[in-house]
C-alpha cells in the first residue's frame, strides 16, 4: 500500500465534541509526516508540523507527537450567533479579511469555524487587531490553539 500521503489522527482531548481529528499528512523520506492541514479541533499543532505516527489496530494511523516544529502558530475563530445566517455571515467576513491580509486559513461551514495558520512574517498586528474586533463586535469568539516562542500576544 502506498502511504506517501494520508490521514494521520490526532487525540483532541478537552471540551471538544470530536475525541480525534484526522489531517492530511505527507510522508517523508524519514518516515515522519508532514502535516498538510490547519487543524480544527486538535490543540498544540499546526500546519506543516513534521510527525511521527504510527499504524493501530484499528487500522488508522495515529500521531504521537511533533518531531520538528514548523513555527507556525495555529489559531481558531468561530462565529458565536444562534441565529445560523448571521453565523454564516460573521465567518464569511472574516474569511475575506484574512484573505485581505495573506493570512492562511480553512473554512468548516457546517460549524461556523475558521482554523488559521500564521507564520512570523505574516502581518500578525493586523490579525489580531481584526480578531479582536471580530470578538469586540459580538461576531465571535478566538484562541490560539498552538502558539510558539514569537508569538508577541496572549488572548485573553
Amino acid at each position: 500500500m502506498d502511504d506517501s500521503r494520508g490521514m494521520v489522527r490526532f487525540l483532541v482531548g478537552g471540551a471538544q465534541y470530536v475525541e480525534s481529528e484526522g489531517m492530511w499528512a505527507e510522508k517523508t523520506p524519514k518516515g515522519t509526516y508532514l502535516v498538510k492541514n490547519i487543524p480544527f479541533f486538535a490543540y498544540g499543532i499546526a500546519y506543516y508540523d513534521e510527525v511521527v505516527a504510527r499504524w493501530s489496530q484499528d487500522g488508522r494511523l495515529w500521531a504521537l507527537g511533533i518531531v520538528r516544529d514548523s513555527g507556525n502558530v495555529t489559531l481558531r475563530a468561530a462565529a458565536t450567533a444562534g441565529d445560523m445566517v448571521r453565523a454564516e455571515k460573521a465567518v464569511d467576513g472574516l474569511g475575506r479579511d484574512l484573505q485581505s491580509l495573506g493570512i492562511g486559513y480553512e473554512a468548516a461551514p457546517s460549524h461556523h469555524l475558521l482554523a488559521i495558520t500564521v507564520s512570523e512574517i505574516d502581518d500578525i498586528l493586523g490579525l489580531v487587531c481584526l480578531l479582536d474586533r471580530f470578538e469586540s463586535q459580538g461576531l465571535g469568539r478566538w484562541e490560539e490553539t498552538k502558539c510558539v516562542p514569537w508569538w508577541p500576544f496572549a488572548h485573553r
